[in-house]
């Protein structure tokens, strides 16, 4: 039986508050929704590109509250920063699902994913992920958009505003080996990071030929929000003052 209750409730809904704090004092206002059809405008009106396959709304039903996505706004009320969140019921394994899954709804959109390799890498994480399972993708940050603690603040928004939605198992993401490699996976909230999750022979957009996995299970989650608590009462002022 799944867990759908949160250890905290009180602990979360005060970092919530201290996140929006930090960001309000940076002038960005933050913007959530379960529209993913206003994500797809916002995203194109930001950026002129569309959501990814995994995000978009002709080939993915998100109904019920399935996938929500955040904006930030500046004064002048131009989009600065965009990410979205969308939660799978995983009855298997992380490892079993993702690579045909994605396959799939890039095949619906006429696009093509070759990969390299059948199976996770031995021993990866992903093989013990299961249950209600949410992907963090679609970050993307202006470079007017500083100090750099303020897109780590964000990042971490959403993963609080995902245990109050969902309380899920674990969140995942994908990231660059350049990413990677300067400890940004961290930076954004991840606890664990694993090269080679997803291996490409060929792929029709720019994806990496090696992506790697980033995850924060639900006792990373929680251990998150009790370290800062405890070890940072003044957490809104040392953000805002980052």
């Amino acid at each position: 039986m799944f867990v759908t209750s949160l250890e905290n409730p009180l602990g979360v809904a005060t970092l919530v508050n201290d996140c929006i704090a930090a960001l309000t004092s940076a002038k960005l206002y933050v913007t959530t929704s379960n529209d993913m059809r206003d994500y797809e405008r916002v995203k194109h009106s930001a950026r002129q590109l569309r959501p990814c396959p995994l995000f978009d709304p002709d080939i993915n039903d998100f109904e019920n509250g399935r996938a929500f996505w955040m904006s930030l706004e500046n004064a002048a009320g131009q989009t600065v920063a965009l990410q979205a969140y969308r939660k799978d019921v995983i009855e298997t394994s992380l490892a079993n699902w993702c690579a045909p899954y994605m396959i799939g709804v890039y095949m619906q959109r006429g696009e093509m994913l070759v990969p390299s390799h059948t199976q996770a890498p031995k021993g990866s994480i992903a093989t013990k992920l299961q249950g209600n399972i949410v992907y963090h993708g679609e970050l993307w940050a202006d470079k007017s958009v500083r100090p750099r603690t303020m897109t780590d603040t964000f990042s971490k928004l959403g993963q609080l505003l995902c245990m109050i939605k969902w309380n899920p198992d674990a969140i995942w993401a994908l990231t660059s080996n350049t990413m990677a490699s300067h400890g940004y996976p961290g930076k954004l909230g991840y606890t664990y990071v694993e090269r080679g999750f997803l291996r490409w022979e060929w792929t029709s957009e720019a994806m990496e030929p090696v992506e790697y996995l980033c995850v924060i299970d639900r006792r990373g989650l929680s251990q998150y929000v009790d370290e800062a608590l405890t070890t940072e009462p003044k957490f809104q002022l040392a953000l805002a003052r980052s």
